[in-house]
């Protein structure tokens, strides 16, 4: 639709590459977050019935980001959808959102990517383990976590 106001948005996270459409809808009452090209599923991959079951598991365990499958063409995409309505989204808002989306879209990805090549779910990656991601991504930039290394990853590295 020539009317539907949307960014198409490219961004590298830590398990992959993305794109991402941002779409603003119905008058300005609707905001969306959609990936594009994420992955892909075909009805007769060999892990799909663990791919639906890690899906929905994801599904019930984030609230922003839904990923869904499309049964016909396999796409998977995810999905962050807020109602906007007669408010306004303010700035700290929207960074959240963003922020929020990318990060469950990053590591949800990891994990899709990994039940399809396996059957098997790896799970979320768990930031106070060591030689987790973050301890990792930690060394790599060479920085010292919150609270002075003592255990407290903080909640900017929880996050993650």
């Amino acid at each position: 639709d020539p009317n539907q106001s949307l960014l198409l948005v490219h961004i590298g996270g830590i398990f992959g590459s993305y794109q991402v459409i941002l779409l603003n809808d119905l008058d300005g009452r609707f905001l969306q977050f959609r990936s594009l090209n994420l992955l892909s599923c075909p009805p007769s991959h060999p892990h799909l019935a663990d791919v639906l079951e890690l899906l929905a598991k994801i599904n019930y365990q984030k609230r922003y980001v839904k990923f869904g499958w499309n049964a016909e063409n396999g796409e998977i995409v995810a999905y962050g959808d807020a109602w906007v309505m007669d408010g306004t989204v303010t700035d700290q808002q929207f960074q959240h959102m963003l922020h929020l989306y990318f990060q469950i879209l990053d590591f949800g990805f990891a994990r899709i990517q990994t039940c399809l090549e396996t059957g098997d779910d790896p799970g979320e990656p768990d930031p106070n383990k060591p030689g987790s991601l973050s301890d990792k991504l930690r060394k790599k930039l060479g920085k010292k976590p919150p609270g002075g290394g003592k255990g407290d990853t903080g909640p900017v590295v929880e996050s993650l």
